[in-house]
């Protein structure tokens, strides 16, 4: 699908291509792709459920509304847009999306030079977990965050999100400005990899983030989610009001020197990451 300034997808299935299912780009023009998605599934896809991506023309793009969409089992990932520095893709909306078992290294992929990317009300699960594709038959690839935002983004928000059961981490961003207000990231990291076993991951590119609310750990008994949070960079970063469930190793990793009235079972948090005593309470 190509350049328009307002039009509507309604309602459509993509499913068993050889490559993506829903594909939309400007490539030999310069113009909006503002097309409004209602009601799309992309399922058992060789490639991605859905990718924007820009052309190599002097612009931008803009996106229209994406609400009520789903993925399901895709080789590539489930949602993706990337742009680059001379054509970034701007103001990327998801509401009451379903992203569930694609295998292609995130379920929802931001790499667009761009700015006010917005996810709310989404689900997100099991990304790298099961079997995908045209055939149903491309094996578990065990790698993939839940939502991916590199460096190359301005500003992400994520809000009244669930994030469950995930390869590695629930959310790595590496967005200048990151918020997370409201979300349920719980029981990711199941492919154990060190390092990529948290409800979120701040890799270098994020100065400023703010992580509120919401729940974070494990909904039963389980060890592969190790922290609410890792702060590779984000010294800027403040996390308040998460409740904490079951977490084995700790709350924080790294930098991360605001911590307000968390609640956390088990440990009173202090502050910069470190967490001690073995009652309920809150920091």
């Amino acid at each position: 699908l190509g350049v328009t300034d307002y039009s509507i997808l309604d309602n459509v299935l993509s499913e068993r291509n050889y490559r993506d299912g829903f594909r939309f780009a400007n490539v030999g023009t310069n113009g909006q792709v503002q097309w409004n998605l209602r009601g799309c599934f992309a399922q058992f896809n060789d490639g991605a459920g859905y990718i924007v991506k820009s052309g190599v023309e002097t612009g931008q793009i803009t996106l229209g509304n994406w609400s009520d969409c789903g993925t399901f089992a895709n080789t590539g990932k489930g949602m993706t847009f990337e742009g680059t520095s001379l054509m970034p893709v701007q103001g990327a909306r998801l509401s009451n999306c379903y992203i569930g078992d694609d295998n292609g290294g995130a379920g929802i992929y931001f790499d667009t030079y761009g700015t006010f990317h917005r996810v709310i009300g989404c689900f997100v699960e099991l990304i790298g977990r099961g079997l995908s594709g045209r055939l149903y038959s491309t094996a578990a690839t065990n790698t993939g965050p839940g939502i991916w935002a590199t460096a190359n983004n301005n500003a992400l928000t994520v809000t009244d999100t669930r994030i469950d059961s995930c390869s590695y981490d629930g959310i790595q961003s590496g967005a200048r400005a990151f918020n997370s207000s409201g979300n349920d990231i719980t029981d990711n990291g199941l492919a154990l990899t060190a390092g990529r076993r948290n409800g979120i991951k701040l890799i270098a590119g994020t100065s400023y983030a703010s992580i509120m609310g919401g729940t974070s750990g494990h909904r039963g008994a389980g060890t592969s989610q190790q922290f609410v949070a890792e702060a590779v960079s984000a010294t800027g970063t403040t996390i308040m009001g998460v409740a904490v469930m079951n977490i084995a190793s700790g709350v924080v990793t790294g930098a991360i020197p605001n911590l307000i009235g968390n609640t956390v079972a088990g440990h009173f948090i202090v502050s910069d990451g470190v967490v001690i005593g073995s009652a309920t309470g809150a920091g």
